[in-house]
């Protein structure tokens, strides 16, 4: 439908009032997966696709001894930031 009402010339403000969104979140969309004048909405989707499994590759997922240090530190009832914080600190180069 954005791409649609984009082809329309309607602002993200009547966009994002008709599809019940905030003006930001439509124009933060069309940012994110397109332009102005291009945006698909299979294109919006394979990129976010893309997105998480991307994030699935993460510092943690690639790091077995951060992984490691985390899981034991959360057995511990650690807060995030703790062992965050903590991990930091002890591996400084």
């Amino acid at each position: 439908m954005i791409d649609n009402h984009l082809f329309e010339g309607k602002s993200f403000r009547e966009i994002g009032r008709l599809l019940g969104r905030s003006p930001s979140t439509t124009l933060r969309e069309v940012a994110k997966n397109g332009d102005s004048l291009h945006y698909s909405p299979e294109f919006a989707h394979k990129a976010a696709v893309n997105r998480r499994h991307t994030q699935e590759r993460s510092k943690i997922g690639s790091n077995p001894k951060l992984k490691a240090y985390i899981l034991e530190k959360l057995a511990l009832w650690w807060a995030p930031e703790a062992i965050a914080g903590r991990w930091n600190k002890e591996n400084r180069h």
